[in-house]
């Protein structure tokens, strides 16, 4: 008899016949078709059963062996999310609505997937998304304060929005160094002002703990209120430049009906007071808006012209893309702009210029068939024009995507400002030269003070020797900021106990010149000796000597550089979570209640690091 039966106990039918064979230490039965079945089994539980030799003679041994884990073995058993996180991923991240989890369909595939909980009802499952909704909210709360401590100072930036159902609410989100937290939507009931604005605000952070003493700045848009609202928190406000470089745009490109320039302003102020809505009645919305030179309006309405023809009909598209083929073109379709964002003009112009082969041979045929009402013929000089908008546009366009980023910085902001600058004073137009005019005089007044005090800290000759945003604050005017944020920071002791915290090495390799490397020492050694006994504006003074003659930071100095990062350029975060808000509250979701929009645009965020 094999050995393998040590491990199986025999199971026999009436005529004493052994069937199967149960396992000793799991009690599976194992069908006993010879004994091959049983051997597989033995082996799941490391049991390898060999053949030997023995006297000459084929006898089956037993051996257990060593046999290499799955590698299921490497991880927890328990390592399933929980019923609550797996439908708050549903309908946070994916926006499947309540309803639907609810239908029958749903739960055939949770009982598949090993979870038990028979949920019939779109009230329950509701109640299981916001009970993580309120963990995320918890663990915010630690995070924030944990971030608190290390930066000492945080910044905050909001916007409004108004949903599809016609309410209008404020995002607030905020930041530190190097992280960011979504804190949900504030609803805004009827007119408001700058002192019941700072009220929701105030009230939206005392959720998460924070109070208006852990903030050094506010990131908003450059309406009126907003600017209201700075001034009576206490705050300085950093405006977005962003929309900044819409409003030069603007300005060059854009006039109204009549032929005068456009309003650029962002002011909220007459809005606020009209409370009856008379001016929306007050000027007449237009389909496309115009541009000052005739040259450039008459070609943009051709262009126009042209990608309606060919997007109205799925024939003439099937048309053109033969073409495409013809001249080996990737296959795509032309774009129409949109009067509410600049940048598709450059997008429906670049479009259109890509395939310009095939427009070319297309057109002809359109004017010999005689088919279209309207017959427009483009020459190769109109071409040209349009791939000179287009030089002119794409620079300011990859400007506005580079500060656009979760992890850009002022000061890389206004490096990525300066790029676009240079490659517009490359065209040598007098449309890109008015262009770079208002970009600037657009950007300026929207530098924050702590805009001036990151460039300083980051570089300090954009300051002293600035190329296009000129006059720069002078050095007083900053080290008054820098004076300011350190005491805020408060932390005396800490700042006392470290003094100036850079050694004699790191000082020594910053400079070039070893024949000022003797009295350098000699200077260190006074800053050494004397820190014990200063005071944190001495301090800071010493820092900003040594910062100047040497480029070294001391330790005040990387503490207000390390607040400054926690500003952001613009407020796009909060354009993005307007975005995932509009998701969830659409035509069909229209009602859903201010505080379940407000979760689910907080866990939307807040589940993106799982």
């Amino acid at each position: 008899m094999s050995n393998v039966w040590n491990y199986f106990k025999k199971i026999q039918d009436l005529t004493g016949k052994t069937t199967h064979g149960e396992c000793i230490k799991c009690s599976a039965r194992i069908v006993s078709n010879g004994t091959s079945s049983l051997k597989n089994h033995a082996r799941k539980h490391g049991i390898n059963i060999i053949l030997g030799k023995i006297d000459s003679s084929e006898v089956l041994t037993t051996r257990i062996e060593a046999v290499q884990p799955s590698i299921s073995s490497f991880f927890s058993p328990n390592n399933k999310e929980t019923f609550d996180m797996l439908l708050a991923k549903f309908c946070a991240k994916l926006g499947i609505t309540f309803s639907a989890l609810a239908t029958k369909e749903f739960s055939t595939l949770f009982q598949k997937a090993g979870y038990s909980q028979m949920i019939s009802s779109p009230n329950t499952i509701k109640n299981h998304v916001m009970s993580i909704a309120i963990k995320a909210q918890n663990t915010i709360k630690e995070e924030v304060e944990d971030e608190v401590q290390n930066v000492k100072l945080l910044s905050v930036a909001f916007d409004e929005w108004t949903s599809m159902a016609n309410k209008r609410y404020m995002n607030v989100l905020l930041f530190s160094t190097d992280k960011r937290w979504n804190l949900g939507l504030i609803r805004i009931n009827g007119s408001t002002n700058a002192s019941m604005s700072n009220d929701s605000l105030e009230t939206k952070l005392a959720e998460f703990d924070v109070s208006v003493l852990n903030l050094i700045c506010m990131m908003s848009d450059g309406a009126a209120i907003n600017k209201s609202m700075s001034k009576k928190i206490g705050l300085i406000q950093q405006e977005c430049l962003a929309h900044g470089i819409q409003l030069a745009v603007k300005k060059v490109l854009y006039c109204t009906r009549d032929g005068q320039e456009e309003e650029s302003s962002d002011s909220e102020d007459d809005y606020e007071s009209d409370e009856l809505g008379l001016l929306a009645f007050d000027k007449v919305v237009h389909e496309s808006p115009i541009f000052k030179s005739a040259e450039v309006n008459q070609l943009v309405k051709k262009v126009r012209q042209i990608v309606r023809y060919f997007n109205k009909s799925p024939v003439r598209n099937d048309q053109l893309k033969v073409h495409m083929q013809t001249n080996f073109l990737k296959e795509k379709k032309l774009i129409h702009d949109s009067k509410t964002r600049w940048n598709s003009l450059n997008n429906m112009l670049t479009r259109f210029y890509e395939l310009r082969e095939a427009i070319k041979e297309e057109l002809p045929i359109l004017i010999k068939r005689k088919k279209s009402q309207i017959i427009i013929t483009f020459s190769d000089e109109e071409f040209q024009l349009t791939f000179e908008i287009i030089k002119m546009l794409t620079p300011l366009e990859e400007c506005v995507r580079s500060i656009c980023r979760k992890d850009c910085s002022l000061y890389e902001a206004h490096l990525s400002v300066e790029v676009a600058l240079d490659e517009l004073g490359t065209l040598e137009t007098s449309t890109s030269r008015s262009l770079s005019k208002f970009l600037i005089e657009k950007l300026k007044p929207r530098f924050s003070d702590f805009y001036f005090v990151q460039l300083y800290l980051e570089d300090s000759s954009l300051i002293t020797m600035p190329k296009y945003f000129q006059p720069m604050p002078s050095k007083e005017d900053i080290f008054s900021v820098i004076a300011r944020v350190c005491v805020k920071i408060g932390d005396d002791d800490e700042i006392m106990s470290s003094g100036s915290t850079f050694s004699e090495n790191e000082v020594m390799s910053s400079q070039g010149s070893s024949e000022s490397s003797f009295y350098d020492k000699i200077a260190f050694k006074k800053l050494k000796l004397n820190s014990s006994h200063k005071s944190t504006e001495d301090l800071l003074f010493e820092e900003l000597r040594m910062y100047d003659e040497t480029g070294h930071k001391g330790h005040l100095l990387q503490k207000v550089l390390q607040v400054t990062k926690t500003i952001r350029p613009t407020t796009t975060d909060c354009e993005r979570a307007f975005s995932v808000a509009g998701y969830f509250c659409n035509k069909l979701r229209s009602s859903l209640a201010d505080e379940t929009l407000s979760n689910l645009v907080l866990l939307n965020d807040f589940l993106k690091r799982f």
